[in-house]
């Protein structure tokens, strides 16, 4: 089955460019969460789990960038359900929600750059 997944997404800025919100809104047209067992392969185009990132740019000098901030899954995806005729079978919920602190740096002192990301 052919998965054709595009996330699209809008960033704004704030303080003069220092800081940032950008959210992310996955969706795939694929297998739909809703399959009938023995019968694979209905589809659908699913919405995902948006994630929104909070981001700061904490120093900056000529050669030198670090920035950080905190990133935030939402469970917005369907569950995944397996049918047999009107019977679940099986329910798989998203209720899954995340959060990652992060930290980047890069460098860059001339033509070329190194970039890490933690």
């Amino acid at each position: 089955t052919d998965v054709n997944r595009f996330v699209p997404g809008f960033e704004k800025t704030f303080f003069g460019g220092r800081t940032s919100v950008e959210v992310r809104i996955p969706f795939a047209s694929t297998l739909d969460s809703t399959q009938q067992n023995g019968a694979i392969g209905g589809t659908n185009t699913e919405l995902g789990n948006v994630t929104l990132f909070f981001k700061g740019l904490l120093y900056k000098s000529d050669n030198v960038a670090i920035g950080g901030g905190l990133t935030v899954t939402t469970p917005t995806a369907d569950d995944f359900v397996l049918r047999q005729g009107a019977n679940e079978l099986v329910r798989i919920k998203n209720q899954g929600s995340h959060i990652a602190p992060y930290l980047g740096l890069i460098y860059a002192p001339g033509r070329f750059f190194s970039q890490t990301y933690m």
